[in-house]
């Protein structure tokens, strides 16, 4: 997957699941906080291998997201 491909799926990603993700996260922090959880977990999957978590991204997030925020509190 070349850059431009990378960006494209990476933002369908990013419109499709984190409205989701922030009400998921909300359950434990508040809004401002679930706000940078997210942005973090985001930041992470742009860094990962593609290919170790295109198949599974939906659960890949929501456990880093669940993961991220226990780790907050």
């Amino acid at each position: 997957m070349n850059k431009s491909e990378k960006e494209r799926w990476y933002n369908d990603v990013y419109r499709t699941h984190s409205p989701r993700l922030l009400r998921f996260v909300q359950r434990w922090v508040s809004e401002p906080q679930a706000h940078e959880i997210v942005q973090e977990i985001f930041l992470k999957l742009w860094q990962q291998d593609l290919a170790k978590v295109e198949s599974h991204v939906k659960v890949w997030l929501f456990c880093c997201c669940r993961n991220r925020a226990i780790d907050y509190l």
